[in-house]
């Protein structure tokens, strides 16, 4: 019986375990990747402005343009949009 609760217990402490070092990570990711952007734009004529934010080494990525009196913006996660407006 003992060892059937020192088992169980044993499996809970690696899950914890787990899911504490995923978290860590997580934050260390948070904390210590930096968020690269380019902004340009131009008022001649018409305004124009793109800008675009990368995180993670282009796993995360947004883009916002505007042109013509029309904003696009799109939200990708590992090259796949995940949102447009």
């Amino acid at each position: 019986m003992l060892e059937i609760i020192l088992t169980i217990l044993k499996f809970a402490g690696i899950g914890i375990g787990i899911i504490l070092a995923v978290l860590l990570i997580l934050l260390l990711l948070v904390l210590f990747v930096p968020v690269r952007y380019d902004l340009e734009g131009e008022n001649k004529e018409k305004l124009k402005a793109k800008g675009k934010v990368h995180w993670l080494f282009y796993i995360v990525s947004f883009q916002i343009s505007y042109e013509n009196d029309e904003m696009k913006q799109v939200l990708r996660i590992f090259g796949v949009p995940v949102w447009k407006k």
